[in-house]
């Protein structure tokens, strides 16, 4: 009996990493993303509104119908070569 509960709370705390892990996911990826995007903005000194653009880009990023558009736009900024590239990425 003991072995069983002992089992059962091993799979809830991994079950809570597992969600724990999955919604930072977003959050990370928006943090780079727009850290990327405001060091390029100040670089070429781009007016430019950076005060919701992480909190935006993880709810965006939250919606399944709307990942694959943040998918595209996380490569574009990975991948581009300049800033002014980076500030191009839609």
């Amino acid at each position: 009996m003991l072995d069983r509960t002992v089992r059962w709370l091993f799979l809830a705390i991994a079950a809570l990493a597992v969600v724990a892990s999955c919604r930072s996911h977003p959050v990370s990826r928006c943090r780079r993303i727009c850290a990327r995007e405001n060091e390029c903005a100040e670089q070429l000194k781009v007016e430019r509104d950076r005060s919701e653009c992480v909190e935006i880009c993880t709810s965006i990023d939250r919606d399944p119908a709307l990942q694959a558009w943040v998918d595209t736009h996380a490569r574009c900024v990975d991948e581009a070569v300049s800033c002014d590239a980076v500030l191009h990425c839609d």
